[in-house]
């Protein structure tokens, strides 16, 4: 989510949880509703993609009026901290690695993908 100040809901937003910092899976600190609350390391309570799901899906059911909901998940990103159940999923797999894969150096792509050299 977008970082907003704690104490403040951005303009707009009825509910609102949002990431301090850095997409991380544990040890993280959300402002929900203007008051921070924080997150360790325990799977059942702070696996973040599982927190974000559950707060998206509780906010739709229980939402009578017209709504929007934008729900942003870290998964896409390292560190690739795969929910217990599904860790060994793909264990026998390997990604397809083209001429673009992990490449850097380029001025014209993202700062984070540059600074991976």
């Amino acid at each position: 989510g977008i970082n907003a100040e704690y104490g403040e809901v951005p303009p707009g937003w009825d509910e609102w949880m949002g990431l301090k910092g850095n997409s991380v899976y544990y040890n993280y600190t959300l402002n929900r509703n203007g008051k921070e609350e924080k997150h360790g390391d325990n799977y059942q309570n702070d696996y973040l993609p599982e927190l974000i799901l559950q707060a998206g899906i509780k906010f739709m059911t229980e939402t009578k009026d017209p709504w929007f909901a934008y729900l942003s998940f870290p998964t896409a990103h390292e560190p690739f901290d795969a929910a217990p159940e599904h860790q060994n999923q793909f264990k026998d797999s390997t990604p397809t690695k083209d001429a673009t894969y992990n490449k850097t150096g380029d001025d014209t792509k993202h700062w984070y993908t540059r600074s991976r050299e």
